[in-house]
C-alpha cells in the first residue's frame, strides 16, 4: 500500500512560521512569533 504524507506550511510576511505534518498529526512551530 502507498502512504500519502500531507504537509501544509503557513507563511506570514514571506516567512514560514508553522507547518502541519500528517505523519506527526499536529502543527509544528518553525519560528517564534
Amino acid at each position: 500500500t502507498q502512504r500519502v504524507r500531507y504537509l501544509q506550511s503557513y507563511f506570514y510576511d514571506r516567512q514560514e512560521f508553522a507547518r502541519f505534518d500528517s505523519d506527526l498529526g499536529k502543527h509544528v512551530a518553525v519560528t517564534e512569533f
